[in-house]
């Protein structure tokens, strides 16, 4: 009985894992975006 639990534990920690995963993915690709257009801005300053 405690093997099985055990098992059901190792299953369900993947999936606690690709939920957190999935959860910074789109902050992430926020952020990118951010940091591009901050780069931009840096850019042009630099030239003017």
């Amino acid at each position: 009985m405690g093997n099985e639990i055990k098992q059901q534990e190792q299953i369900k920690l993947p999936q606690d894992f690709q939920a957190l995963i999935a959860g910074f993915f789109p902050n992430t690709k926020y952020f990118d975006s951010r940091f591009d257009l901050f780069q931009v801005q840096i850019d042009e300053s630099r030239r003017n």
